[in-house]
Formats: C-alpha cells, sequence, structure tokens
C-alpha cells in the first residue's frame, strides 16, 4: 500500500496485479487504474461532491461503459443507467428492506 497523506494511491500484490488512484483537489477519487485487466475508471461528481457517473474503460478491448447513478430526494443511492460498449442503456434499481 502507498499513502499520500490519508489517500491511498497504489496498491500493489505482486505480479502485474495492482491498483493506481488519483484525487481532485476536494480529495474526491477522480480515476482508478487496474493493473491486470488493463482497466481504467473515471469518476465524475456535480458541485456538491455528490458521485453522478463512472466511466470504465479497458484499453486491451478499446471498450466503454458508463453507469449513471440514479439518487433519490433524501440524496441516497437508488439505483443507475448502465450504458454498454455498443450503446444500449439499462436501467437497475436497488431493493430496499423496510
Amino acid at each position: 500500500l502507498t499513502w499520500q497523506g490519508t489517500q491511498l494511491s497504489s496498491i500493489f500484490i505482486g505480479g502485474p496485479s495492482g491498483n493506481e488512484f488519483d484525487y481532485n483537489s476536494e480529495g474526491l477519487r477522480v480515476h482508478k487504474f487496474v493493473y491486470n485487466y488493463a482497466t481504467h475508471f473515471y469518476y465524475y461528481y456535480d458541485t456538491a461532491g455528490k458521485l453522478i457517473s463512472e466511466k470504465r474503460t479497458e484499453v486491451s478491448y478499446n471498450q466503454t461503459d458508463t453507469l449513471y447513478y440514479i439518487y433519490d430526494a433524501a440524496g441516497s443511492v437508488i439505483g443507475f443507467k448502465h450504458k454498454n460498449p455498443s450503446g444500449v442503456m439499462t436501467t437497475y434499481y436497488y431493493g430496499k428492506n423496510a
């Protein structure tokens, strides 16, 4: 584990396995790279710092898919829309126990 202050900047387990992380000036993670899958994850936030979407790009396959998070009026995540590499959008909602 490698840290920059209180932020995790990388994890290497051995061999080609490992992750690297980047943060914005507010301390929010904006990028993760997963070495053994050659995959980039990009995180996007609104002006209040709420995660609104996540884009995943697989370098070796040159494919990108995106998650768009859905929030309720209280600000809780209740689901997401998934846009696959072909551009097809599917919506998923989380079940919640009473």
